[in-house]
């Protein structure tokens, strides 16, 4: 299987161009993790409250190979934005970077809440 390509750019007006972003087989941005909670009970077992499930439950965690300096560069300025635009081949998502750690050209992690989703 090939990697994928991401393209993460600020919500707002920017002039630039994004990079394209190279994903290892190793992302993860297709999980989706429910509202739940568990709490313990007297009798040794345990009472589950599930909440469902929301596009704003999702946490992406982008592994970038093949950065350049100059992408690298580029993406901690969009990164720095308040909000952003996440495009994968799955869908368009609204949100915003929670963490993101530049390792140089063999691979990087950029970790991203996602608040919805616009568009598949």
């Amino acid at each position: 299987m090939m990697s994928s390509i991401a393209y993460l750019t600020p919500v707002t007006y920017w002039f630039g161009h994004p990079p394209a972003l190279h994903l290892a087989q190793s992302s993860d941005t297709a999980a989706r993790d429910r509202r739940m909670t568990r709490t313990p009970t007297l009798d040794g077992g345990a009472v589950i409250h599930d909440g469902g499930w929301s596009e704003a439950d999702r946490t992406m965690t982008l592994v970038i190979l093949n950065l350049s300096e100059t992408d690298a560069d580029t993406l901690k300025t969009i990164a720095a934005y308040t909000e952003q635009l996440l495009a994968l081949p799955h869908g368009l998502y609204k949100g915003r970077v929670k963490s993101h750690v530049f390792k140089g050209a063999a691979e990087s992690q950029l970790v991203f809440w996602v608040t919805e989703k616009l568009s598949q």
